[in-house]
């Protein structure tokens, strides 16, 4: 982030249904800005911001881990207004920011802790092009190791489980037992298990029909 490189995102490039940015902070310094605009044409948009691929290893694993990056939403005026920070543990998680002006600001911010890992944060626009819904089968498990340690409110109900998997591109499936999410990103075996409910996903392009 502590650049003057720029680029800028299309929806020509790549095959993924979500283009997206990749925002890297690796430097320990304090005042790094980045700004993250869209074309003048284009207001009330929303966007969401994530750790890469949603992998642990794109955000640090403790929670004093000595840089944070404040965020803000700049309107048309550009008059800015905070928005939640990413800090080391937080704030790295999906989030869906609604910008109705310029852009964001993100700003490098020096805090107590031992920095040893930043962050590389993933700016994407959602386009609906796949229409996906989610398959069910009770009593049902995927297979340890593979699913993929997650937080969040997913772990509140299986509905808000199966919520996350079709919000989240690169998950596949999940199952839910005992209050905790089970996310898959690759294909899993499964297996019969009480009390525990498999769902995967599935998708229709839209485009093509």
């Amino acid at each position: 982030m502590c650049t003057d490189a720029s680029v800028e995102e299309s929806s020509h490039y790549g095959s993924k249904r979500v283009d997206s940015v990749l925002l890297r902070i690796t430097k320990h310094q304090n005042n790094c800005i980045c700004h993250v605009t869209l074309p003048k044409t284009v207001t009330n948009f929303t966007i969401y911001m994530s750790k890469h691929d949603l992998m642990q290893s794109a955000a640090p694993e403790i929670q004093n881990c000595g840089l944070a990056v404040d965020v803000e939403n700049v309107d048309i005026s550009n008059t800015s207004r905070s928005l939640p920070p990413i800090e080391c543990t937080s704030g790295t998680d999906v989030r869906s920011i609604v910008l109705g002006g310029n852009g964001l600001r993100l700003k490098s911010r020096i805090i107590n802790g031992n920095f040893s890992r930043g962050y590389c944060m993933q700016i994407y626009r959602n386009e609906a092009i796949y229409t996906c819904n989610m398959n069910n089968l009770p009593n049902r498990a995927g297979t340890d190791g593979d699913w993929i340690a997650t937080n969040g409110t997913q772990h509140t109900s299986f509905i808000e489980c199966k919520r996350y998997c079709l919000d989240i591109e690169a998950c596949l499936s999940v199952h839910y037992e005992q209050n905790y999410c089970f996310v898959y990103n690759r294909t899993t075996s499964i297996f019969s298990k009480d009390n525990s409910s498999y769902s995967q996903k599935y998708c229709i392009d839209t485009k093509s029909r």
